[in-house]
């Protein structure tokens, strides 16, 4: 064939002008228009392994003239499609490419389905074992509690004198037998607890409540706790104070525990209880703090403080014979009770305990 025989090439010039008025019916302008060209199709050579990522990058910063020289020189800005006439060209590589992203969209699409299936799936799973661990905790707590509660009571019957004299050699025996008796008691009570709470089968029973009074019986607990070491208790309650609407019981659970905590790790100085008014998001509630002198804890371990069966210091938690176990049920009871706990401390310096209460339940 020779040159002459050979059908004419469309002017380039011509067929971006129509495609470009076609475009402006959809309300873009001719320079969204060349900027969305310019994109898509560099973005497709790149797709299609044509240009390597540096001159992509080149290509979409380069003039308009640079940047249709360079796709000219590979050839693959149009390409003919006879079946719609020798006139007609449209942006293969374009169309090719929306396929190919459509189809691997609708595959991906069905893998999310599948994945969030599973993980529906295993979902239930968790929910039915902690369902059972619940269960197999409680039902274990239960049948701990009875023969430990009848040791313990027979162990003190007999310190007591009931049974009659004792050597020195029988008392150190029986009071080892009723102090490890009381804290595996202590032990199984706070795995109930928290295996109740994580159940939600904590109920409160909540009322107006005189924080003085329940502050003053804590406080004397506290004596106890501390023995003869040098520490001072300090109690300082809003004279002020509005009454506490909470659970007498919880509450007393609450702050006791966290006194005892700061009893366990200080030797010296002081442990101060102190409550007073405040406003959270425009509610009442009571602030209470409990500030001590002790060891503090470690900047590391401030994210493990209100983990169930972590202590903050292994040395001196096990010095302490604690259970891991009063910090978190502590900040789950403050929680239920529609507060909220959180700690300041640094190692050698002590540790301050916070936590709120509300003051009404917001109809008294």
């Amino acid at each position: 064939m020779t040159e002459a025989d050979q059908p004419p090439t469309p002017d380039r010039q011509a067929i971006q002008l129509k495609i470009q008025r076609e475009l402006l019916d959809f309300g873009l302008t001719a320079e969204e228009i060349q900027q969305q060209v310019e994109l898509w199709m560099t973005i497709c050579l790149y797709k299609q392994g044509k240009i390597t990522s540096s001159l992509a990058g080149e290509l979409l910063g380069a003039n308009r003239d640079f940047f249709l020289d360079k796709l000219d020189e590979l050839e693959v800005l149009y390409i003919d499609t006879p079946d719609q006439g020798e006139d007609e060209l449209r942006a293969a590589p374009v169309v090719s490419m929306l396929d190919e992203d459509r189809a691997t969209l609708a595959d991906l699409n069905r893998e999310l389905v599948r994945i969030n299936l599973r993980l529906r799936e295993a979902n239930q799973d968790i929910r039915h074992a902690d369902q059972l661990k619940s269960e197999f905790v409680a039902t274990i707590s239960h049948e701990l509690r009875t023969p430990l509660t009848t040791i313990i009571g027979f162990a003190k019957f007999m310190l007591n004198g009931g049974a009659g004299p004792l050597t020195d050699l029988q008392r150190t025996d029986l009071s080892a037998i009723y102090s490890s008796g009381q804290h595996l008691l202590d032990l199984v009570n706070d795995i109930l607890d928290l295996s109740k709470i994580e159940a939600g089968e904590v109920t409160l029973n909540k009322e107006l409540l005189d924080f003085h009074e329940i502050a003053a019986g804590i406080m004397s607990s506290a004596i106890a706790l501390v023995g003869d070491r040098p520490i001072e208790l300090k109690e300082e309650i809003d004279p002020n104070l509005p009454a506490v609407y909470a659970d007498r019981q919880r509450v007393r659970q609450i702050v006791l525990n966290l006194v005892s905590n700061a009893a366990k790790f200080t030797e010296e100085g002081y442990i101060a209880l102190r409550v007073k008014p405040t406003t959270d998001d425009g509610k009442p509630y009571a602030l209470c703090t409990v500030e001590d002198t002790g060891i503090g804890i470690s900047r590391e371990d401030m994210p493990t403080v209100f983990e169930a069966f972590r202590q903050v210091d292994s040395s001196s938690a096990r010095r302490a014979q604690g259970t891991g176990l009063g910090l978190p049920i502590s900040r789950r009871l403050a929680e239920l009770h529609g507060g909220r706990m959180w700690v300041e401390s640094e190692a050698g310096t002590g540790s301050t305990f916070y936590f709120t209460l509300p003051l009404s339940d917001g109809n008294t």
